[in-house]
């Protein structure tokens, strides 16, 4: 287990060295190279923003004319469906009315 932790102790040194002898020889230039590598991919990710911005407001554009059709379509069907109901009543009705016909005109035939 010693033997483990002596390893360790030693990889760390060598590493803690590497990164001292790395940042000895840091430049302000070879910051400034480093930083431009890091920031240029960032920029072309950026770049695509306005379009993607362009493209939700149409998505959310066209989510609101839905919202509106739904709407519209819900009044319709609400609307349907009263009158559906309106025209079983007016149904029962009828029929009704035909069986009243019915037998009046039942009377009326059994009459000399």
């Amino acid at each position: 287990m010693h033997f483990v932790f002596s390893l360790v102790n030693v990889a760390w040194g060598c590493y803690r060295r590497d990164v001292e002898d790395t940042m000895a020889e840091l430049t302000p230039e070879i910051i400034r190279a480093l930083i431009r590598e890091e920031i240029t991919p960032l920029r072309i990710h950026t770049d695509g923003l306005p379009q993607l911005q362009h493209a939700i407001q149409i998505l959310q554009r066209d989510v609101r004319q839905i919202r509106d059709d739904i709407t519209v379509l819900t009044g319709i069907s609400i609307r349907l469906e009263g009158a559906i109901g309106g025209l079983t009543i007016e149904m029962r009705g009828i029929r009704d009315h035909i069986g009243h016909l019915g037998e009046r005109l039942l009377k009326l035939e059994d009459q000399p």
